[in-house]
């Protein structure tokens, strides 16, 4: 999990409505989504979206190099982190800022080092809660939506938000149900869950080792009983590059079923019960054991109103 993100808890209460639609510039890459544009001194510039991050950070170096305006100190768990205002520039270039709320206040938090390897801000629950959301997987956009309105084929999925004495959600951090071989389970909607991959695991995927991509993650307690109870599931044993340089488990769950759907297969990569038992835990509304991320939500067309604590999907007819 990155837990580099998950340090600090924001309220963020319901804001008010965008007057219309507005088509963000994004790439989807192997099921991950950034924003791409240009910085103010020329440069590419990626910002990662991710459903299950906790907060909007830009690493020291490139907020030094761009000359991000100071705008403040921010006291966390960790200690003191500078702030930095959200750059005019990449507002005009179609990425919406932050909400102005408590305790960010619109502002990117400075971190030492990048939270994602190949982004240059990161985008977390700070930035996309408030607001509705629409991600075509299969048209490979996103779209700031507040008029949205679901069609027939669109199956509502109940988000759970943990929500504070005061009404307000301390994280925004999106629970879902998915069901797998018949028993529902609680994952967190993650959008950004991303597994870079050694090359046992670039070889299922047909891609170069070290590439990342979109995939899940679910506790060994879970990965050890669905391997014992089904064995004809496929487990890439050194599938997942990690930093302490010995790859992880990954195992291909052959259907889900989620919002009334049934698609697959999903990968899940394998995790230690505590990264969802522990720090996690504090910020969700239930217990869960995973994340549902790219490798499952490549099938749709999703819809996420943080407002009204409901996703809509719509199912594709070929992922992409």
């Amino acid at each position: 999990m990155r837990s580099t993100v998950l340090f600090l808890a924001l309220a963020l209460p319901g804001l008010a409505a965008e007057a219309a639609a507005q088509k963000l510039p994004a790439q989807f890459d192997h099921n991950r989504i950034h924003l791409v544009v240009r910085a103010s001194d020329g440069s590419p510039f990626k910002a990662y979206v991710d459903s299950g991050g906790g907060i909007n950070s830009v690493d020291r170096a490139l907020a030094d190099r761009l000359k991000l305006a100071p705008a403040g100190e921010l006291k966390g768990d960790e200690g003191t982190f500078q702030m930095v205002e959200f750059p005019a520039w990449l507002t005009r270039a179609g990425v919406p800022s932050p909400p102005d709320v408590a305790p960010f206040h619109g502002k990117l938090v400075v971190l030492p080092e990048a939270v994602v390897p190949d982004a240059d801000v990161f985008l977390g629950a700070a930035w996309l809660a408030g607001r509705v959301w629409q991600i075509d997987y299969g048209r490979h956009e996103m779209v700031l939506a507040p008029d949205w309105k679901p069609s027939v084929q669109a199956h509502a999925l109940p988000l759970g938000f943990r929500v504070d004495d005061h009404g307000t959600r301390p994280s925004s951090m999106p629970r879902i149900t998915v069901t797998v071989d018949g028993k529902p389970l609680d994952m967190l909607l993650d959008t950004g869950a991303m597994i870079p991959l050694a090359p046992d695991g670039a070889a299922a995927f047909h891609v170069a080792p070290g590439t990342i991509v979109g995939g899940g993650f679910i506790m060994k307690t879970v990965f050890d009983e669905w391997h014992g109870k089904h064995p004809e599931w496929r487990v890439i044993e050194h599938a997942e590059a990690t930093r302490r340089g010995d790859p992880n488990a990954m195992i291909e769950v052959p259907q889900v079923t989620v919002a009334g759907y049934t698609v697959g297969p999903v990968w899940f990569a394998r995790r230690h019960d505590a990264n969802f038992t522990g720090s996690m835990a504090t910020m969700m509304d239930k217990p869960i054991v995973g994340a549902f991320g790219g490798s499952g939500l490549q099938y749709f067309r999703l819809v996420v109103d943080y407002p009204k604590a409901t996703a809509w999907l719509t199912p594709l007819a070929t992922p992409k």
